[in-house]
């Protein structure tokens, strides 16, 4: 029997009835209903990670489907009592149009009416807590409550660059949730999950003992695949996607973990995106696709506004994940929150977190992102600015360094002339600084698909850019209104080829000048190449 992947499917139910595959979660679950005293949960994970599938999982744990369990953890671990249960998606939420007051009130008004509870006109308190004493009253029990993306209202104001409609939101999901405050006596368990953590401070401050898991190890697999679940669960789609990429099977899992694996909440356990994942073994094919389900426009717009393109192991200092608002975006903490980065690692003393290290999770994500943020700083789709990545690649891979001069010269010469300057705090302009063609030259190199690193560390210094192939390295260093031959001096005095000199591979030695007065790079007399003879 063939595998059948749960595309697009966030129904635990609607899962289980057409058999499709299900990772299973519920010893998580299991451990969190099982706790006692206050059950009141927050989780933050990225978009397209199994947030909604986990909520609606719990809401059948908690009506009482125990036949849809069958085969999995948590079947004869609980007694499988019903509970009402107010699950709410605001991602559901017709917001936009109605506004969200008037559709957070209608989302409440239809579960009353499916619930058959008289639902007052004028309720004496917040419409949510009005719902949870009526089915308390109902059904004599306590009641569950799921909410889902929490903060899509805020989110959407984010990526349409309207602050204003993100604050309004905000204060209007505040009011919404403080109806909760001290409800624990009525409550049996309430989860709350979103993409971002940077509001629940302030949504969530009238809601006691609200325990966030999002960093916590206990939990930091509760979505999202292991490796050992990817294997156990795919063993059809691993040997299908092996066969057609006419790889072995060790090296197509080698491939996959490049790809898609490297999220991590905790710097030790690293998993794989779901939805990519079942992309993946689905069409047997290498490809994006999770970064394709959205674009992240305003954070590009804050990092190219910074002049930041080096988002690669970065250290980040805990409170990062709590310490800002929506009027002071720390664009590294949304990257994180928002998936874009991980945390690969954390360096502690004494059992406190002293810092993360932080960086794109794999290949499908930095790839996608470099992308986006090259279009970010050019201002133009890659055709229309003359950038033929594949181009530049396959030039390398000829040692061709003639026809890599010549594509990024035609680059630059198609960037529009406003590009160059940058307006100051007064409004005045002035030209961009040797950033600017840094980030440009690093995200082209880091999108070539070859061996290639940027902004290299080694015992000598840095080294701008670093390509290696087969039979050649090209060391780089770029000046700005320097001489080339000054770049091929450095190389020389801080000797960035050291680690080369028993690859017997050919060292070239690159120095590029970018000019401001030419705005770009000129092929004929900014470039110098020597070939190293030791």
């Amino acid at each position: 029997m063939s595998e059948n992947y749960p595309i697009g499917i966030q129904s635990f139910e609607k899962l289980i009835e057409t058999k499709s595959i299900y990772v299973d979660k519920t010893p998580h679950i299991y451990a969190l209903i099982q706790k006692e005293g206050i059950n009141n949960y927050f989780l933050s994970r990225p978009r397209r990670f199994g947030k909604s599938l986990l909520i609606s999982t719990l809401k059948c744990i908690f009506e009482g489907k125990k036949n849809l369990f069958q085969g999995l953890y948590i079947y004869d671990k609980i007694d499988w009592q019903p509970y009402p249960v107010i699950h709410l998606s605001m991602s559901d939420i017709n917001f936009v149009d109605l506004g969200l007051k008037e559709g957070l009130m209608r989302a409440i008004l239809n579960i009353a009416h499916r619930e058959q509870v008289a639902f007052p006109e004028k309720p004496q308190s917040s419409p949510l807590r009005e719902l949870l004493f009526l089915l308390y009253q109902k059904y004599q029990r306590k009641v569950v409550i799921l909410i889902d993306e929490y903060d899509k209202p805020i989110i959407h104001g984010l990526e349409d660059g309207n602050f204003e409609a993100a604050e309004m939101n905000r204060d209007i999901l505040k009011n919404f949730y403080a109806g909760l405050k001290d409800t624990d006596e009525y409550l049996r368990f309430l989860f709350i999950t979103g993409v971002s953590k940077f509001a629940r401070v302030s949504i969530f401050s009238d809601l006691n003992h609200l325990i966030d898991l999002t960093l916590a190890e206990d939990y930091s697999t509760i979505c999202g695949y292991s490796q050992a679940e990817m294997e156990h669960y795919f063993p059809e789609g691993i040997t299908k996607l092996a066969q057609r990429s006419g790889l072995t099977r060790e090296r197509c899992l080698e491939r996959v973990k490049e790809w898609y694996d490297g999220f991590s909440w905790d710097g030790e356990n690293f998993l794989y995106n779901p939805f990519s994942t079942l992309q993946l073994f689905n069409s047997s094919q290498f490809s994006n696709y999770w970064f394709a389900t959205g674009t992240p426009t305003f954070l590009v717009k804050m990092i190219t506004e910074q002049n930041e393109y080096l988002l690669e192991n970065i250290k980040v200092r805990p409170k990062i994940f709590e310490t800002f608002n929506l009027q002071q975006l720390d664009y590294k903490s949304l990257l994180l929150q928002t998936g874009y980065l991980a945390i690969k690692g954390r360096v502690m003393t004494e059992g406190t977190v002293d810092y993360y290290i932080v960086s794109f999770p794999n290949q499908e994500v930095k790839e996608s992102f470099n992308e986006m943020l090259l279009d970010g700083y050019v201002n133009l789709p890659h055709y229309d600015a003359g950038i033929s990545i594949y181009d530049i690649r396959d030039a390398f891979l000829q040692n061709d360094l003639d026809s890599v001069k010549q594509i990024i010269q035609t680059m630059f010469h198609a960037l529009p002339a406003e590009l160059f300057e940058k307006k100051d705090k007064d409004g005045k302009s002035k030209p961009v600084g040797e950033n600017f063609y840094h980030a440009i030259i690093y995200l082209i190199f880091n999108l070539l698909g070859v061996k290639m690193h940027a902004e290299v560390a080694i015992k000598g210094g840095i080294i701008d850019a670093l390509v290696e192939t087969a039979e050649h390295v090209y060391l780089f260093e770029f000046k700005k209104d320097q001489s080339p031959e000054l770049a091929i001096e450095q190389i020389k005095t801080n000797q960035y080829f050291g680690k080369y000199l028993l690859s017997n591979k050919i060292i070239h030695l690159v120095g590029v000048r970018f000019s401001l007065a030419e705005r770009g790079i000129d092929a004929e007399k900014d470039w110098v190449e020597i070939i190293f003879q030791p």
